[in-house]
């Protein structure tokens, strides 16, 4: 059990990390294979409890990690803009 909460918190981290890069497909990434992990486990008959239950954990995931990504992106963006205005002051001076 505690090594799924591991690999959870893994993977928040990651997400985190990579939805701050400079480029955005990067942050994609965590995103798709989520997607892919839970699309083989309910191909393969992996999965136990309610199917409603499994649905809700994917696109619940599926929505947090979009989610990061988003937040990630939008900090990216307002760091090159406080960035811009920075060269333009200095260069007004």
């Amino acid at each position: 059990m505690l090594y799924w909460y591991g690999a959870a918190a893994l993977i928040l981290i990651l997400q985190f990390v990579l939805s701050r890069l400079t480029y955005a497909w990067p942050g994609a990434i965590m995103p798709t294979l989520y997607v892919l992990g839970f699309v083989l486990m309910l191909s393969t008959q992996q999965t136990e409890g309610s199917m409603w239950s499994i649905l809700i954990a994917g696109i619940g995931g599926t929505a947090f990690l979009l989610g990061m990504w988003d937040h990630g992106r939008k900090a990216v963006h307002q760091k090159q803009q406080r960035e811009e205005t920075k060269i333009k002051a200095r260069n007004l001076s």
